[in-house]
């Protein structure tokens, strides 16, 4: 949870950044075809049943931002691992953040989902119990990472459909009444030596104003690489046409299966203008890398049913997007104040400062005496 704030506060407030890689163009495209969607949508699911580590480091590359140091972070160290298996999941994540104070704090994540129930268990001190499969941002698909600092957390062939198709899923709501997208198919390019299909997507802010393009980008799918995305740049038209706000590119690929690719390299930097629109400073580095990549795991059912909870965890149950019920079980019960007691002790808090203050005042009239009369 902490991790999916973190990130959405750097998007929110790193937005405006920029970068001297190539510029957007009005090439004339056509519309995505079916045949595409369908390829990307095939290799999709080769990746179902897979059991794979992941390291997730941010890194704040200039401390002349003007923020807070204390509620700013300045890097994120993340381990994560997670297996798939069709419907079922289970994730296990342990972080450290570092604000720009050099403090730091820890955080874990647990999931769990068997297909039709989601359990989980946030710093070993709060669970959810859901009745349904939660897609929780922390999940991580091929695919899908060129965007995942931009609340991409679903299927690439599903974005690829539309917005029609896409609000129907839990985190496609970002494209309601207020905005679109367009897609359009570039043709076919050569990126880093491999032959390519380029994307061009357009984001537009809807309002009764009018429409107004507000972000571009390009991305480049790898037919070779099972059409996953190898380049993304991105730009904010408020800010610039000419030098992207982000790009993203696989650094390295690994073969888990013959024909069947993996990105376990990538790198996403981002340039900022936020203190001067004039000068543009390297603002962040976030990298994923991946090992220990299997296919068909084949783990027990038990790993996507279960995980174990605290006996002192708060404990909710969610039905329907609403909370049932709830538990929590103090550790040692006997230790806790009587409800008797509680009414006292309330008082002597209330009472103990204005008696101090009492006795003060004594104290000084009494060290300075009598007052002289005129």
């Amino acid at each position: 949870m902490m991790s999916f704030i973190s990130r959405s506060f750097l998007l929110l407030t790193c937005f405006i950044v920029v970068h001297s890689i190539g510029s957007a163009k009005d090439d004339r495209g056509t519309p995505i075809s079916n045949e595409l969607i369908e390829n990307v949508a095939a290799f999709e699911k080769m990746y179902d049943d897979i059991d794979f580590d992941a390291t997730y480091a941010w890194r704040w590359d200039n401390d002349s931002m003007n923020w807070n140091p204390s509620i700013f972070n300045s890097s994120i160290d993340e381990t994560i691992h997670i297996i798939y298996q069709g419907r079922k999941y289970r994730l296990e994540s342990k972080r450290t953040t570092k604000n720009l104070k050099g403090e730091t704090t820890n955080g874990s994540e647990i999931v769990a989902c068997d297909g039709s129930k989601t359990v989980s268990l946030i710093d070993g001190k709060l669970s959810n119990v859901v009745d349904k499969r939660v897609e929780t941002p922390s999940l991580l698909f091929p695919h899908s990472l060129f965007r995942h600092r931009e609340f991409f957390y679903y299927p690439l062939s599903l974005y690829l459909r539309g917005k029609d198709v896409l609000k129907d899923h839990p985190y496609g709501g970002r494209y309601g009444n207020h905005h679109d997208y367009k897609l359009e198919y570039l043709g076919e390019e050569v990126q880093q030596g491999l032959k390519c299909v380029k994307v061009r997507d357009t984001v537009v802010r809807k309002s009764d104003e009018g429409d107004k393009v507000i972000r571009i980008d390009y991305f480049w799918l790898a037919i070779e690489r099972n059409y996953q995305p190898i380049l993304d740049i991105g730009y904010n038209v408020d800010v610039s046409t000419t030098k992207p706000v982000q790009v993203y590119r696989v650094k390295r690929f690994e073969e888990i299966a013959s024909g069947l690719w993996f990105p376990s390299e990538t790198l996403m930097r981002i340039y900022s203008d936020a203190n001067d629109p004039g000068v543009l400073i390297h603002a962040s580095d976030e990298t994923y890398t991946f090992k220990n990549i299997r296919l068909h795991p084949r783990p027990p059912s038990i790993v996507f049913e279960k995980i174990d909870i605290p006996s002192d965890a708060y404990i909710y149950r969610i039905k329907g997007g609403k909370i049932i019920s709830s538990e929590h079980h103090e550790l040692n019960p006997a230790s806790r104040p009587s409800r008797r007691l509680a009414p006292i002790v309330i008082a002597a808090l209330l009472i103990a400062p204005a008696f101090a203050f009492i006795c003060y005042m004594l104290y000084r009239k009494k060290r300075s005496g009598p007052v002289a009369r005129e």
